[in-house]
């Protein structure tokens, strides 16, 4: 499944019973959520009895989970609260063993909320996706970190920030330094195989 958090205008448009919280945005044709399921449109109160707060709260929690134990989630439909046990099943991308190449604080990109890693020949050279041997991998949003709601989700390639290529962690940071608040930023990134941008305003 995937997930966002809630925004008060997405709140007020969808008539979502709060306007706070995580949403389900999708959930995968023929994948365990929707066999036990759950639907797009629901809000997530509680994972395995931790509350849904936000998305990289939720995010945390499942990387932390290790137990072959059904998900245990806590739902709200329209203003019907529901429990939905889901079986886990990890899957495996070639940028997972990425992650463990990343230290939280020097790899931490403060300006977007993000965790990255840059691709360099090693990652090149393992990962048959790339459509170029370049950009920055975000492995994870960075809970408590600033960014806002910058739409770059983990496993999206950062390849260019408003045309300006990027190739390391610096040249990423400073493209973002140069900007003052309030700016148009659109990044061109790839997400698993398509090319495609996203646009937000720099805060």
């Amino acid at each position: 499944m995937s997930m966002q958090t809630i925004t008060q205008g997405m709140a007020a448009a969808l008539g979502l019973a709060r306007d706070y919280g995580v949403i389900v945005s999708d959930v995968w044709p023929g994948g365990p959520a929707a066999a036990a399921g759950l639907a797009v449109g629901d809000i997530l109160v509680s994972v395995d009895g931790q509350p849904a707060e936000n998305v990289p709260t939720v995010s945390y929690n499942f990387r932390l989970r290790d137990s072959p134990d059904n998900v245990q989630l806590v739902v709200l439909r329209g203003t019907t609260q529901t429990t939905v046990s889901v079986k886990p099943v990890e899957a495996r991308s070639e940028f997972d063993s990425v992650s463990s190449m990343a230290d939280p604080a020097k790899n931490l990109v403060a300006e977007l909320g993000i965790i990255g890693v840059e691709i360099d020949a090693r990652i090149a050279g393992m990962a048959s996706g790339l459509r170029d041997p370049y950009g920055i991998i975000v492995v994870a949003r960075a809970a408590g970190a600033t960014g806002g709601d910058v739409p770059v989700l983990p496993k999206d390639i950062i390849r260019s920030v408003n045309n300006r290529r990027v190739g390391s962690l610096d040249a990423l940071r400073d493209s973002l330094r140069s900007l003052t608040p309030g700016t148009g930023v659109t990044l061109q990134i790839q997400r698993e195989d398509r090319l495609m941008y996203v646009s937000f305003t720099f805060e």
